[in-house]
């Protein structure tokens, strides 16, 4: 089955867990605390605050912020309603809960302190597909048709755009909703979406490139290009390739600090000031830690090397060799872009929560016409050489049973092997799925929260199952 990695609501999903639940006679302090944060979800303002104070790790405070995670707590009440949780999963360093969403079954992960049970973080996004439910095999010649069915079905909840392609030609491309709804401009296949972390194969590309170039390699430290970064773990201890595949030990810039900044941050020298703290929170190496600030640095080193903007790069070296004319790290309020307005689900817009530049990690923009191009052209070797994407497409940590990670991409092999990246946040939801081997690709983009995802998920199973 196919396995996606969100970057939803500004946090990783991890989609996966192999292990048992935990039946005790007495509630564990994991389980208390969990039912203290479904209480949590709809208290008034400086309850969640207090709540947030009593039961939260330190580093989680240090990292979001009191207001940042009370606001989080608000922003999953919306996505879960007031419906109780259809199944709790208590395991050794997380808790799983499923609850019923907006178009379909929603996955909350509440990630615990390795000492005292204190939540260290949470997630939420789809929930992984049921194996014990795979998708009717279709027969090749039949997947548009079959495809047409299921958007058919999802269109009323739907607002963004689906290509779905073979061999460069697309077997079906079709959008839907409204990019702005005060004005009611459409959405169109050429209408720039947000990518969120969609963003990092473009951070990665970069440095494929200049790897090419022979400024940089993949195992140097990060100390050999950043001489006075503050940090003496990182510039002595992480490595290029510890920060491509998310084993840096590094977090997030996400915070207190970041909302105050927010429109300031046009540049990756100021996304950089916001993560000099950070010190790898395990051993560089040890094991996969989603990390947003590893790509910032991956980004401020590729300046360094090139003594090149970092967005000029992303423009010169991907955008450009793929002929993609609607993308780029847009200005949420410059209206001449065309760009999708973001809408949570039953909300508004969600423009006064993006930062006024995305960074290396995400929140640049394309439309899905381009992000066609992009899969031809990287699968062409017009942006990095055949041998270079192979190495960036092969696993070198592992997100989860089934799930890797290669340079910037995810990594999967079930049927057959594909990569790729998605990414969401509130009103962002964005996906692009390769499948080299028969030629097909999936994107998925939308303005509103999940679906998007979804709707990826469900293709690229019918794909996977194809007779």
């Amino acid at each position: 089955m196919i396995r996606h990695f969100l970057f939803a609501s500004c946090a990783w999903l991890a989609l996966i867990a192999t292990a048992v639940s935990v039946e005790a006679p007495q509630k564990s302090a994991a389980e208390a605390r969990f039912e203290a944060l479904l209480q949590a979800l709809s208290a008034a303002p400086e309850a969640r605050r207090a709540f947030v104070r009593d039961n939260f790790t330190q580093a989680a405070i240090e990292r979001r912020g009191i207001d940042g995670l009370a606001d989080f707590l608000t922003r999953i009440r919306e996505d879960v309603g007031s419906n109780p949780p259809q199944s709790v999963k208590v395991l050794p360093d997380h808790i799983e809960a499923r609850f019923a969403g907006h178009g379909g079954t929603l996955l909350l992960t509440v990630r615990l302190g390795a000492t005292d049970s204190k939540i260290d973080g949470f997630m939420i996004g789809p929930d992984a597909p049921a194996p014990a439910a795979p998708v009717a095999p279709v027969a090749a010649a039949e997947l548009p048709r079959a495809i047409a069915a299921v958007m058919d079905q999802r269109a009323k909840d739907f607002s963004g755009a689906v290509i779905v392609a073979k061999d460069g030609i697309p077997i079906f491309a079709h959008a839907y909703g409204e990019a702005d709804r005060d004005s009611h401009r459409a959405n169109t296949l050429d209408t720039p979406f947000n990518l969120a972390s969609c963003n990092k194969m473009f951070t990665a590309l970069v440095i494929g490139k200049l790897v090419e170039q022979g400024k940089l390699d993949w195992h140097d430290k990060v100390g050999k290009f950043l001489p006075d970064w503050p940090q003496a773990e990182v510039r002595d201890n992480v490595t290029i390739e510890h920060l491509l595949t998310h084993t840096s030990g590094l977090g997030e810039y996400w915070g207190a600090q970041y909302d105050a900044q927010r429109m300031t941050l046009d540049s990756v020298t100021r996304y950089a000031a916001l993560i000099a703290g950070d010190k790898p929170a395990a051993e560089p190496g040890a094991k996969f830690r989603y990390s947003n600030n590893g790509f910032v640095l991956l980004g401020l080193i590729a300046e360094k090397v090139s003594g090149r903007d970092y967005y000029a790069l992303v423009r010169d070296i991907v955008y450009k060799p793929a002929g993609m004319q609607h993308s780029d790290h847009y200005d949420p309020r410059d209206a001449s872009s065309g760009r999708a307005i973001g809408y949570e689900q039953g909300g508004g817009s969600n423009t006064e929560q993006l930062a006024v530049r995305g960074s290396p990690a995400g929140g640049g923009y394309a439309s899905p016409n381009d992000l066609l191009k992009f899969a031809l052209a990287l699968q062409q070797g017009k942006i990095v050489k055949r041998e270079t994407l192979e190495r960036m497409t092969s696993r070198h940590s592992e997100m989860a049973p089934g799930a890797g990670y290669g340079y910037g991409f995810g990594v999967f092999h079930d049927r057959e092997r594909h990569f790729g990246h998605n990414g969401g946040a509130p009103g962002i939801s964005s996906s692009i799925e390769i499948f080299p081997e028969s030629g097909y690709v999936v994107i998925a983009q939308g303005n509103i929260d999940h679906a998007p995802d979804q709707v990826a998920q469900q293709i690229g199973r019918m794909i996977l199952s194809r007779k």
